[in-house]
């Protein structure tokens, strides 16, 4: 081996933690949880901490299930209306670009059409 795998060996061999050692990793981790709670989630009608009965609490809870919804209707009618319009202005776009081909051949045929009819006629009909 060379020196730097003997190195990283040593650095990750297995050691014997100190006294304490997972007393103060879950001290760390509550630290760490309350000071994430403490930013907005305990001004929620649903910290943990509020009581859950009562009528305002019950009322918040359904009006804010309420909205929820509301607002996911609203953004799938909104999705859906665009799609049908898109959908609509491509259908169009078919639609005038047929026409357009038509045109172009209903006039070629009517020019076919009046340059025969303006030709003079030979004896034997053709």
């Amino acid at each position: 081996m060379d020196r730097f795998e003997q190195q990283l060996k040593e650095a990750l061999r297995r050691q014997v933690p100190d006294d304490g050692f997972a007393a103060r990793v879950c001290a760390k981790i509550a630290e760490r949880r309350d000071a994430k709670e403490k930013i907005w989630w305990r001004f929620t009608p649903f910290h943990p901490s509020k009581p859950k009965s009562g009528l305002l609490g019950t009322l918040v809870r359904w009006v804010t299930a309420v909205a929820l919804c509301l607002a996911l209707a609203m953004g799938l009618f909104v999705r859906q209306t665009r799609h049908e319009r898109a959908k609509a202005d491509a259908v169009k776009a078919q639609v005038m670009l047929a026409l357009r081909i038509t045109g172009a051949k209903m006039r070629l045929a009517q020019e076919r059409v009046r340059s025969m009819s303006s030709k003079p006629k030979t004896e034997n009909g053709l």
